[in-house]
């Protein structure tokens, strides 16, 4: 059945206090008195959203669509960095062991070495040393 608002005459549900179109009682089939009842309002805090701050941030963050890959926003993301959770596609993920590392973590676990000295190649290669046993 419907409950009808003694106010404005509008269709509610049964079970409702208020009309949903006025937001008068209607509990009260009695005419409207002169102090309008008031629709209680939930507790709902209000955020507003915080205003840029005057200081540029030192580098944008970049946050990639959900399931695609950290370094390659257009590539899927195939597995997981296991240090820092990062999605990456299957070109970033680098094997340590039995875990996957996103090439960032891969770093830190393997630091790169310095750049290669160079050594004059031999005029003679070494004679091969015969073992006896």
């Amino acid at each position: 059945m419907v409950k009808k608002c003694p106010t404005c005459g509008a269709n509610n549900r049964d079970d409702a206090a208020f009309c949903s179109a006025c937001g008068a009682s209607t509990t009260t089939t009695a005419a409207p008195s002169a102090a309008p009842s008031v629709k209680p309002v939930p507790s709902v805090r209000v955020v507003s959203p915080m205003a840029p701050s005057a200081a540029p941030m030192a580098a944008p963050m970049r946050i990639p669509a959900p399931g695609m890959c950290y370094y390659h926003p257009n590539l899927p993301a195939v597995y997981v960095c296991n240090r820092c959770g990062r999605a990456i596609c299957r070109d970033d993920a680098k094997s340590h062991l039995t875990l996957i590392l996103c090439p960032q973590c891969h770093t830190h676990v393997y630091p790169r070495s310095p750049t290669p000295v160079y050594q004059p190649a031999l005029a003679y290669p070494p004679t091969p040393r015969a073992v006896f046993w």
